[in-house]
């Protein structure tokens, strides 16, 4: 906070000195190069900001932002960032996956949400430049097109081609993700939960990715827009298909007692034949009902639709229930209590909140109350071996996190250890 009320009592730098430097960059970084990437940021409510705080205070307010942006970017290697019009924050790098974008831009609001408290957030573009004779009028005008597309599309982390060449490689339409579940590019991932009383895996989340090349997008790339398009169901019909055909191979080759954790959306809850396409695949797999999990988040506990759904479900074959990211939201412990609930996992922001030993009584109290309700409570995001130590601490019954391992094709998954 000090370095952002610091920041505060400076003036923003004027217009003039942002072409002057803008040209400098392109001139000293990009001006002989004809393959390139620009990296912008621009605040998503520019006009609310100025209604609300008047053009001079919102300058300040964003002359701090773009400098706690600036900040973050020469954390990552960028030296060559400058700031922008309109609040805009510019960075020429080489070309970058977009699953690098994504994090970044998600560290970065989530920075400015710690020192603004929710006022402010930004929409992250990249633009790759493939071709020469890249002025920066010409540059200046592709990022002008590639924010309004972003809003245009509802797309706050948005990648942009300049050439045909590449310009399929990554979209986000209708059409591209229907293609995409239709011709399975989309991919599961399996990741372990580990019993902490044995120290080995008991159960696998399957997480879904989507393949594109050599590449494998995480799901924060495009589960928003499979929503905003309306394929939330047909995908999630999809990765359960995928998942339980994987289940069943496992489970004919290996005498292991495998369990498999699925997510569910609310879109694909409110399906009309949700339940019945669900036990028509654990049945067709010939697969024990209990060896299988269905997490749901805690908006979904929300809907009067969803809890009645998964009662019925329940009263039909033994399925677990599991509530996922417990605590990201404004948990209701009461809502809980009327739904038979086998597991809940801790969302991984509670336990990297975890820094002193008042912090540790919380999660330790938590993890009790959870425990009233359902009748195993799994941690997850646990990344070090002071986390693991920690959750072992509090009480939790199994761990899931990158301490024992990342999200993995089914080929890497060494089933013995089941």
């Amino acid at each position: 906070m000090d370095s952002c009320s610091s920041a505060l009592k400076q003036s923003p730098e004027p217009q003039l000195s942002f072409y002057r430097t803008f040209f400098d960059s392109i001139n000293d970084s990009v001006a002989e190069k004809s393959q390139f990437s620009l990296l912008a940021f621009e605040p998503k409510d520019l006009k609310g900001l100025n209604h609300t705080f008047g053009f001079h205070e919102a300058d300040r307010l964003l002359f701090t932002a773009n400098k706690i942006i600036e900040q973050e970017l020469s954390k990552s290697g960028f030296k060559s960032s400058v700031l922008g019009t309109k609040g805009r924050q510019f960075a020429f790098i080489d070309s970058a996956t977009p699953i690098f974008l994504l994090a970044l831009h998600k560290k970065v609001n989530r920075i400015l949400n710690y020192h603004f408290g929710g006022l402010l957030s930004f929409r992250a573009l990249k633009i790759d430049f493939e071709t020469p004779g890249n002025t920066p009028d010409k540059i200046l005008l592709e990022a002008e097109t590639g924010f309004k597309e972003s809003k245009e599309q509802g797309i706050d982390t948005h990648v942009k081609y300049v050439n045909e060449k590449s310009k399929g490689a990554v979209t986000h339409c209708y059409h591209s993700l229907r293609r995409a579940i239709n011709h399975q590019e989309f991919v599961l991932h399996y990741q372990p939960i580990v019993c902490v009383k044995t120290g080995r895996a008991k159960a696998l989340e399957a997480l879904a990715r989507w393949r594109q090349g050599n590449e494998d997008l995480a799901p924060g790339f495009f589960i928003d827009d499979l929503t905003k398009h309306g394929l939330m169901s047909e995908f999630g019909a999809y990765v359960c298909q995928k998942a339980l055909q994987q289940h069943a191979a496992w489970a004919n080759s290996s005498n292991s007692n495998i369990h498999l954790s699925i997510n569910v959306s609310l879109q694909q809850l409110k399906t009309e034949h949700f339940r019945e396409e669900i036990i028509q695949l654990i049945e067709h797999h010939e697969l024990p009902a209990q060896s299988i999990q269905i997490e749901i988040t805690e908006d979904q506990i929300e809907d009067a639709e969803t809890l009645k759904e998964l009662r019925q479900l329940k009263e039909q074959v033994p399925i677990k229930i599991a509530v996922d990211d417990f605590g990201a939201g404004l948990s209701n412990i009461a809502r809980l209590r009327h739904l038979d609930i086998d597991v809940i996992k801790i969302d991984k922001s509670i336990l990297h909140q975890c820094k002193n030993q008042k912090d540790e009584i919380f999660l330790n109290k938590m993890i009790q109350m959870c425990k009233a309700i359902a009748k195993e409570i799994i941690i997850e995001g646990v990344e070090t071996e002071e986390q693991k130590n920690l959750a072992i601490r509090c009480g939790v019954d199994a761990i899931q996190g990158f301490y024992y391992n990342k999200p993995q094709p089914p080929e890497y998954i060494d089933i013995s250890n089941i």
